[in-house]
């Protein structure tokens, strides 16, 4: 705008571009003309973004034997991430390995995953696990932020996205959100009728649209991420094969 050196670029999250335009946005082909595809971050992408930072770090590049050269290297990358975290969150032969876990932990009902959100979550474990060895709490000095740290640091993080991100920026869907408070995990149409009235269908694609309900089959579930927040349990909020709520009468 007036310079040859200068130029600005504007970045939009996707669902706030979404919401300011699904109303109607005079001349909005002229925008889109000048816009780039959005940016989307994939599991690997995130894993390297989250390791250099860590091999930043002189006394964990140390521990660990890892170099900024090291994690350029994917295998190299995962077993890094492992030897910091441990090789899983939660133990099991049929749990997912560390990195899985934690990258399904910060989806959305978008299935969008942020480095924001990565970053909250191992910032929080980490502040966590200070904590666990101030007091002489901590599981185990092989790895440098445990398990217990991590689903901790979730909490936390959960808890701070569904006040600062959900009820923050959709102030008008706060008592819709409100409403899951202390339920199950997964709906249908019955319970979340139950929930939010008889028009709950628009309701509910709003909280579809901001990312806080993903959609299934013929159901409806609230992410790994928001659950911790609303103290919201695993589990479906009705009964397989029937119309019965559970809870009801």
């Amino acid at each position: 705008m007036g310079s040859a050196r200068l130029r600005m670029k504007l970045f939009f999250r996707t669902d706030l571009f979404d919401l300011v335009t699904s109303g109607g946005f005079r001349e909005l082909t002229h925008v889109l003309d000048r816009t780039s595809m959005p940016m989307a971050w994939d599991s690997d992408q995130l894993l390297l973004m989250i390791m250099e930072r860590f091999v930043f770090n002189e006394p964990v590049r140390k521990k660990y034997g890892v170099t900024q050269d090291d994690i350029k290297d994917a295998e190299l990358r995962k077993a890094a991430f492992s030897s910091i975290f441990g090789n899983q969150i939660e133990s099991g032969s049929r749990q997912s390995e560390s990195w899985t876990w934690m990258f399904n932990h910060i989806r959305d009902g978008n299935q969008i995953r942020t480095p924001r959100d990565l970053h909250a979550l191992v910032t929080n474990a980490a502040r966590t696990e200070q904590e666990l060895l101030r007091v002489g709490g901590s599981e185990s000095s092989d790895v440098l932020i445990s398990p217990t740290a991590v689903k901790a640091g979730l909490d936390q993080t959960s808890e701070d996205k569904v006040h600062t991100t959900l009820i923050a920026e959709n102030p008008i869907l706060e008592k819709a959100i409100r409403a899951f408070r202390r339920g199950k995990a997964e709906h249908n149409s019955d319970s979340l009728e139950k929930l939010l009235g008889a028009d709950w269908r628009p309701i509910v694609d709003d909280l579809h649209r901001i990312g806080f309900l993903e959609v299934l089959d013929k159901s409806w579930k609230i992410p790994p991420m928001y659950r911790s927040g609303l103290e919201v349990t695993q589990g479906k909020a009705y009964e397989i094969g029937t119309t019965k709520l559970l809870g009801a009468a």
